[in-house]
């Protein structure tokens, strides 16, 4: 996959160049595996742990809320180390245009005991891929309405430094 950068230019989206960006893990496995199912099943359980008796399928878990329980300390131990993740994947590693806990990050939080065995390089690519994916899809039924979705700040810090690279170029 490559990020088109405009003058002919292009970033190849790679593991390595995740890596240059972030920094984060690029040796282990992939993430859990654990069906849509599944995953909805225990998004209701944590739902009902971080809002309690407010929580509300239909609505989800905000990362507000998580925040609101961080502060309230009802949130410990290991359920408030996989909130944390939570919303760390929702905000910054896999984000999206919206602030709700999703499904995948659900699954990527499962074992917190092997999280730092998991290739989150790969992870990431592997998300802009579907990503992409879906923005094509999209694309056909909404037109430029149709919301973006993977590791913005990946592309953001990407696009920033190959126009970096270019103007540098251009001073030389």
């Amino acid at each position: 996959m490559k990020l088109e950068i405009g003058g002919g230019k292009e970033i190849a989206i790679t593991e390595h160049s995740v890596w240059c960006v972030f920094q984060i893990p690029k040796a282990g496995g992939d993430p859990p595996f654990m069906s849509d199912d599944e995953a909805r099943f225990k998004r209701r359980q944590l739902g009902e742990q971080i809002c309690g008796s407010a929580y509300r399928p239909k609505r989800g878990i905000s990362v507000s809320d998580v925040l609101d329980g961080l502060v309230r300390k009802t949130l410990t131990e290991n359920l408030a180390l996989r909130a944390f993740f939570m919303c760390t994947f929702q905000s910054l590693l896999f984000s999206n245009t919206d602030s709700y806990i999703r499904l995948g990050d659900v699954k990527n939080t499962e074992d917190l005991e092997n999280i730092g065995n998991i290739n989150w390089c790969k992870a990431v690519v592997d998300n802009l891929r579907n990503a992409a994916r879906l923005y094509k899809k999209d694309f056909v039924q909404k037109g430029i309405m149709a919301p973006i979705t993977g590791c913005g700040i990946f592309l953001l810090v990407s696009i920033n430094i190959a126009t970096l690279l270019v103007i540098s170029l251009q001073l030389v």
